[in-house]
């Protein structure tokens, strides 16, 4: 594979992706002029559970895709994520639950419209990730990225007609439904015909030998899966019983103007690097794909302390003038922020370079640092009675501290270099 054709896959993701971003964050940024911090972060706590669920829930199955050699493959990999979408769902109410009842920052009196919210938005942003690995597996690139334009424009229109008309919980939920539902079967209608026929084999035996000969994914890389996204949307559920709704709106909105830009460009770049060496392991010679991933992290540490400088500035100068009255916090949020954002962007490019050199341990113990390690670290320091911005900055700084030693020990291990045979299924 040739480096240009590469960087060409990598900014056709890019473009579609940012194009989705840029979408999705004029809503919000429409919404802080109708909608306070106080409501967003409730309506974030609950979001960002949604997330954590249909993200994580599907325990990576959908990786398994890049490993698939036959429909039948398929069929029953699509079938195991959605078998596990509905656990996930059961637990997600359960969470939900106790958010409610003991978590002093939901509104009691909205449980069953948020659970509906909930469980909707688990399949819907579930059965896109399964979609997504799918067409990235066979390089359709273009499908990938129009599902993710449609999915933002839905959310867009959502949110305006509720601006205007619902400015409250129930308007924010209804259009977080309405854009979660818009771009979904466009991505995932190719997949109809599977999960038809991939139900009906569930339980059989092909069915349980396909679920133990991808138990890496939901054994190691599928808890990986799950504790990235709660090591990014957990904070926000912490933070707002912690410190309050209106803080978990503010750190939302510091992830959304600065984190997600980062992700998107450091995710366009993993899925087409696991896409080309996705095709190495159905036995095409691509060697030059290997030199590339094993370099990732050198680009993520060197591009994102310059994207979060730009980003910073940007924030401060543009703050007063794009967000409502009571977001004004969001500027020195977004700097205590800067750290803990960096460590984030660095263990994605680790964990997903170690995932596919077929080190699921390695990639496990990332994210549970992460995630884990970050949450444990905003609780100690709130314990301690420490102003948010403080504990924030010292949650990145220490984070920071543990990725060094996992950096060190990937740039020593020589696994990387002997070849394609080292990635096996």
């Amino acid at each position: 594979m040739k480096l240009g054709s590469l960087l060409r896959s990598m900014m056709m993701m890019l473009l579609g992706s940012s194009g989705a971003m840029v979408i999705s964050s004029l809503s919000v940024l429409l919404l802080t002029h109708y909608v306070g911090p106080e409501v967003y972060g409730i309506y974030q706590a609950v979001d960002a559970l949604a997330m954590i669920f249909a993200v994580g829930g599907l325990f990576a199955v959908d990786k398994a895709f890049f490993i698939s050699r036959s429909r039948g493959e398929d069929e029953r990999i699509v079938a195991i994520g959605l078998v596990a979408l509905g656990c996930s769902c059961i637990v997600a109410l359960g969470v939900l639950w106790l958010l409610i009842e003991f978590g002093g920052m939901l509104d009691g009196g909205m449980s069953i419209m948020m659970g509906a919210y909930l469980l909707f938005s688990i399949f819907s942003r579930g059965l896109f990730s399964l979609a997504r690995s799918y067409h990235i597996r066979d390089t359709r690139y273009r499908k990938v990225y129009v599902g993710e334009l449609m999915r933002a424009i839905g959310l867009l229109v959502g949110r305006t007609v509720a601006a205007f008309t619902m400015p409250n919980l129930m308007g924010l939920l209804l259009s977080g439904l309405f854009g979660s539902f818009s771009g979904t079967h466009r991505i995932v209608r190719d997949l109809y015909p599977y999960i038809r026929s991939g139900f009906r084999k569930i339980g059989d035996r092909r069915f349980r030998a396909m679920a133990f000969k991808h138990r890496r994914f939901l054994l190691l890389e599928g808890w990986g899966g799950f504790m990235r996204p709660l090591g990014q949307r957990g904070i926000i559920i912490l933070v707002a019983p912690l410190f309050g709704p209106q803080q978990a709106a503010i750190a939302s909105m510091a992830f959304l103007l600065l984190l997600q830009p980062l992700q998107i460009a450091v995710n366009a770049v993993v899925d087409v690097v696991r896409s080309r060496l996705g095709l190495a392991m159905r036995g095409v010679s691509m060697k030059g794909d290997l030199r590339y991933a094993r370099l990732m992290p050198i680009w993520v540490i060197g591009i994102t302390p310059l994207a979060l400088i730009a980003g910073i500035t940007l924030i401060e100068l543009l703050s007063p003038i794009i967000l409502g009255d009571g977001w004004q916090d969001i500027g020195t949020a977004s700097m205590s922020m800067a750290a803990l954002i960096y460590g984030l962007m660095i263990a994605r490019a680790l964990q997903s370079v170690y995932s596919q050199f077929s080190r699921q341990d390695m990639a496990l113990l990332i994210d549970s640092t992460m995630s884990i390690g970050s949450l444990s670290l905003i609780f100690l320091f709130w314990l301690l009675g420490l102003p948010i911005r403080q504990v924030y900055f010292w949650t990145g700084l220490s984070l920071l501290l543990f990725l060094s030693g996992f950096l060190i020990h990937f740039y020593l291990w020589k696994k990387a270099d002997r070849g394609s045979d080292e990635i096996s299924p």
